[in-house]
């Protein structure tokens, strides 16, 4: 089968890298705002539970005892720092990481897809505090109001070295939230924003509040007003850099895969007919990135790099991820996938038999995960059941290695796959 995506798709079709931000020379962009809006407390609306909650069904259900653990290892996380309905994310990785008490946003809405997968009445409970904390970030940014995230949050309290900052948790001492400037974290990618804007999109159909369908618009506005490419393949370009305003020249095909999907669901349940025109504009590029000849789609476009074209097609790599990404998008199970078992196939879902930590240490510098001589790494015990990243550290070349050690995304993208989820479709 061809790997082109088809020219007409309908309403009804069906770490994406984290490419480095780079900061670059282009005149800065113009962000107009869209406004924010204050969001009501998850607790002040969690549903009603259910009945009788549904049963765990795994496609293999072999894997039943391996949907419970995974499920266990993201509770634990959740709850490392603070319970009950406090707004909150998810610490991507154990403590016993460099990155601390990251919150990469990807991760995140991961995690609230993956909850939304066994919709238990506990699970819609966390989603949502995963989806208001997201909606809190939208309406709290030190600087912007027009609906943007960054790429990465504190998700409990952290010191850097000297005299560095520290960072209580999500909330800043300010009120503010935390985004991780000192990590280089201060960047917006577009494929950040495209998947929390899924994840709340799912809420919405989950949970019918909303709120969350406003803010996933308001994601998907950020998208289409900052980030529409003016070069030869048209698109989304990557995001903008940690100043803020100034964009990527480049354009990722994963993160526009992303953002069809996104643009899909809004044309569907909204009444605005720009999101089809959106739509059209992020499927566009991806069908451009098709390469038949080769049998996959290309990385996206040039321009990551001082001196590099960004109306020329990047064929210095090959990511695996957009083979998968688009079956699941445009269903269409083409040469792409053949090349991605045939060149990059191997096993990654090796669980983490416990052995780590996560939540506050007993260091004396009150308890804050820090880098400093002497600190220690002795938060709470996680639970097996965390699907490690990588079976090695592996650098990818886009600055964010994949590591071994147990990570929320990739435990969240076990249990979306052993629970038969399209995270792409609500």
């Amino acid at each position: 089968m061809s790997l082109d995506v088809p020219a007409q798709l309908g309403s009804d079709s069906a770490s994406l890298s984290r490419r480095r931000f780079v900061a670059l020379s282009a005149t800065a962009a113009t962000i107009p705002a869209v406004g924010s809006v204050a969001f009501p407390s998850a607790a002040a609306a969690a549903p009603a539970p259910p009945s009788a909650p549904p049963a765990v069904e795994p496609v293999d259900p072999a894997s039943a005892g391996r949907v419970e653990l995974a499920y266990g290892y993201l509770d634990a996380v959740m709850d490392g720092y603070q319970r009950g309905n406090g707004l909150r994310l998810l610490q991507s990785y154990p403590n016993e990481s460099a990155l601390l008490s990251t919150a990469f946003v990807e991760d995140n809405a991961l995690a609230a897809i993956a909850y939304l997968a066994h919709p238990t009445a506990e699970h819609v409970r966390r989603a949502m505090l995963i989806g208001d904390t997201f909606l809190w970030i939208q309406a709290n940014d030190e600087r912007f109001g027009d609906g943007r995230i960054r790429e990465a949050y504190a998700a409990g309290p952290m010191a850097f070295h000297g005299k560095g900052p520290y960072f209580p948790g999500v909330v800043r001492d300010d009120g503010r939230a935390a985004f991780l400037w000192p990590f280089g974290f201060a960047g917006s990618s577009v494929g950040d924003a495209a998947w929390v804007g899924l994840a709340l999109v799912r809420l919405y159909a989950s949970t019918g509040q909303r709120r969350y369908l406003t803010g996933a618009a308001a994601l998907g506005t950020w998208i289409a007003t900052v980030n529409t490419s003016p070069y030869r393949y048209g698109g989304y370009l990557g995001g903008v850099a940690p100043d803020g305003v100034t964009r990527a020249r480049w354009a990722d095909t994963g993160h526009n895969i992303a953002c069809f999907a996104l643009f899909d669901a809004l044309a569907g349940l909204t009444s605005n007919g720009s999101w089809a025109d959106r739509r059209a504009v992020a499927g566009d590029f991806v069908r451009a990135m098709g390469d038949s000849a080769r049998g996959y789609f290309a990385a996206g476009t040039q321009g990551a790099a001082s001196g590099e074209d960004p109306d020329a097609v990047d064929t210095a790599w090959v990511p695996d991820d957009v083979a998968a990404l688009s079956y699941l998008v445009f269903g269409e199970r083409g040469a792409d996938l053949a090349w991605a078992r045939g060149h990059v196939a191997r096993t990654t879902g090796r669980f983490s038999g416990g052995g780590h930590t996560v939540g506050r240490t007993r260091d004396l510098r009150g308890g804050r995960l820090n880098p400093n001589p002497g600190g220690t790494v002795t938060g709470s015990p996680l639970p097996p059941g965390g699907v490690v990243a990588a079976t090695r550290t592996a650098d990818h070349g886009y600055g964010a290695p994949d590591a071994a050690l147990p990570h929320v995304g990739a435990t969240s993208w076990f249990l979306i796959a052993a629970l038969g989820v399209n995270p792409f479709r609500s």
